[in-house]
Formats: C-alpha cells, structure tokens, sequence
C-alpha cells in the first residue's frame, strides 16, 4: 500500500472574535480535500441540546495525498479565507492509522470513511470520534441531551489527565452531517489508559451497549506529524512532544 492508498487528515481550529451561529452562517468549502466539515465547538442549551453558537470553529479535511494535505496545512491562509477574521488559528497534520464504524460526513452514512496507513511509526497520537443520530425528533431529545453531556463530561475530565494535550468536540448536525470530537495524547499508554481503563470513559461505554445512546459511532487513531499556531495560547507541539 502506498500514500496515496491511504488518506492524510489535516486539522484548522480557528477562533473568531465573536461567537457565530451555524444556523445564520455558512462558510465555503476549500478546494482539495475529499472531505470537508467545518464545525462550531459544542456548547449545550438548557434544553440539552447542541446550540450550533461558538466564536470557536474547527475544520477537519481527509485528503488523497500528503502532497495535497501538506499543501493545506501549509497554505492555510490561501485556502480559508475566513481565516482573515480570526483572532486565533492552530493547524495540524495527521496520518491515520486505525478506523472503525460508520460515519455521515459527506451527506450518507458510510462505512469505512477514513483509509488507515499500514506504516508504523511513533509520536503522539489523536483520536476522533463520530456520533450519528437517526433522528432527532422530540422523543429523541433526552437521549440526544444525555448523550451531548456525557461526550461533555468525558472530554473535560479527559483534559485533567496525565499526558492529554488537548480535548474539545465540534457539533454537527445542523447540516444534517456529523460533528466530531478530538483529543490528543503523548503517547498511547496514557490514550489507552483513559479510553479503555477503569473510569468515566468505560462507564459510559458499558452503558451505550446496555442501551444504546447513539445509533453510529466511529473512531478514528492518527498520528500527529507536525502542527503550527496555537491552541487556547500554548503551541500543542511542543506539549505533545514534552
């Protein structure tokens, strides 16, 4: 298998200076990647339910090739216009190495989105994950709501814990697409440690497959390569390397 027999992911989290709603708001899509969401950070309504409203944004591109990848990485600002109005950008290259579910990112559910490269290297590691809802009608907002402050709840105690980089999630769903979430790791003792160790992680899971709160996941492993600009102020390269 060669490179571009597999995919390379890059990642934009940008910050504007002001929250902006996805529901009033659409941004284009860059020329290039094979995929392309552009989600706004989760943040919960009192009704428990996603309010697509944040100043923080985060893009999230599977390319073909590393050249490709490389070139919006690299290029950013040529590629995202809107880049001009934030006040904050991070921008990270990943090549994943391990996918597993069904995900809608492109407008259908499908199997087998992210293509995993064979190659074994080390370095940090980062996770992303998707959850699809069939519906999301009223009797399916408790789950829904239940579900939103659990991936909450995980993803702030994720970022207490001994070698996480960083964690955040980016709501879907107001375009009929998934979100994701992301967390980055030294390394995978401590990745493994908090996924599938004793602890609010497990707990949740063990739930989902008594009764089951979401109806597809997927998770997605990857590797950081190289990343520049920061995130919440700290350069994540030079933690994640630490």
């Amino acid at each position: 298998m060669t490179e571009n027999e597999h995919h390379w992911i890059t990642l934009h989290r940008v910050r504007f200076p002001n929250p902006i709603s996805a529901l009033e708001k659409s941004f284009d899509r860059p020329a290039g990647p094979e995929v392309w969401r552009f989600c706004p950070e989760l943040h919960v309504g009192n009704d428990g339910m996603p309010t697509f409203n944040s100043a923080t944004w985060c893009g999230l591109a599977l390319h073909h090739s590393r050249d490709h990848a490389e070139e919006l990485f690299e290029n950013a600002a040529r590629y995202l216009p809107f880049g001009s109005d934030t006040v904050e950008q991070w921008h990270g290259l990943f090549m994943p190495i391990a996918h597993r579910g069904t995900t809608n990112w492109s407008g259908t559910l499908q199997e087998g989105t992210v293509w995993p490269s064979p190659e074994k290297i080390s370095g940090p590691i980062a996770i992303f994950t998707t959850a699809h809802f069939l519906s999301r009608a009223p009797d399916q907002v408790p789950r829904i709501s239940h579900f939103m402050r659990g991936i909450q709840h995980v993803v702030e105690i994720y970022r207490r814990l001994p070698g996480n980089v960083c964690g955040s999630i980016f709501s879907g769903g107001f375009d009929g697409r998934d979100g994701f979430t992301f967390t980055l790791w030294q390394n995978e003792k401590t990745m493994y440690a908090a996924a599938y160790g004793e602890g609010t992680h497990r707990t949740y899971v063990d739930q989902n497959s008594r009764e089951p709160m979401v109806d597809h996941t997927s998770f997605t492993r990857a590797r950081l390569l190289a990343s520049h600009g920061t995130w919440e102020g700290q350069s994540l390269q030079e933690r994640a390397t630490a």
